[in-house]
């Protein structure tokens, strides 16, 4: 579980650096750097979780481009959901009804951030499925001690 646990904590505190960044701008503190920590680990556990179901295994045998975009989709419209579900939990704990939601999300709700957030994930899923699909082809082996080796630039 590590790996994706690492990778995921070090993009997400990104997130979050440049969330603190642009509100820094208007006066506004934040800090959010447990909530990143406490994300990483749950997508770190639901990105191995979800590879091992039958389904992600759809387009093994294909080109590499196309599982890579595919599992970046499956990853990236669950955590859309799960983050739809996280702002009604917070509608509903406000005393919010599910038939007003839907005009709650159009009225109220955060969409420059949200969408902010989204384009970070999805660039996060794409690059950890690449790196994850090199690693499993074994592309990625002969690459990596060269982006390591001292030599004339």
């Amino acid at each position: 579980m590590l790996p994706p646990t690492i990778f995921f904590f070090v993009g997400f505190n990104l997130i979050v650096l440049t969330k603190r960044l642009i509100l820094e701008e208007q006066g506004i503190e934040f800090s959010g750097f447990f909530t990143a920590t406490a994300a990483a680990l749950l997508v770190g556990k639901a990105v191995l979780v979800t590879d091992n179901l039958p389904f992600m295994r759809r387009f093994d045998g294909a080109p590499m481009i196309q599982p890579i975009l595919f599992k970046s989709a499956i990853y990236w419209l669950c955590v859309l959901i799960v983050r739809l579900a996280e702002g009604l939990v917070h509608f509903l704990a406000a005393g919010g009804v599910i038939a007003d939601f839907p005009e709650h999300l159009v009225q109220h709700f955060s969409w420059p951030r949200f969408l902010s957030i989204q384009i970070w994930l999805t660039v996060l899923f794409l690059i950890y499925v690449t790196i994850h699909a090199l690693r499993r082809r074994r592309t990625l082996s002969p690459i990596l001690p060269l982006a390591l080796i001292r030599g004339q630039a």
